[in-house]
């Protein structure tokens, strides 16, 4: 994950330098070429197109969430570290799962 994360960070600055003063240079970590922002009405427009693809057009990011807990739980991962890795305060949240 932090290879993935300094890729990111180098990419942002090779765009910098290509884009020069018209790059708009803010804290976000995913971001257009230019620096923009990317609209949450984008990502969540694009993946609903992709669920309704796969036959799933009831499908939210929030589904995402618990089938990746169930996902992590068929794994073998111990639930104190679901609770840790979703960020849930109380370990009663990933107890259900």
């Amino acid at each position: 994950m932090e290879s993935f994360f300094k890729g990111v960070v180098l990419k942002k600055e090779e765009n910098k330098l290509f884009y020069g003063d018209t790059y708009v240079d803010n804290k976000e970590i995913f971001v257009w070429d230019d620096g923009h922002s990317i609209r949450p009405d984008y990502v969540y427009h694009h993946f609903k197109k992709l669920a309704e693809i796969f036959g799933r057009p009831d499908m939210t990011f929030h589904s995402l969430r618990h089938s990746t807990a169930s996902i992590l739980f068929e794994l073998g991962w111990h639930p104190k570290e679901i609770q840790e890795w979703l960020g849930h305060p109380s370990k009663r949240m990933c107890s259900t799962i």
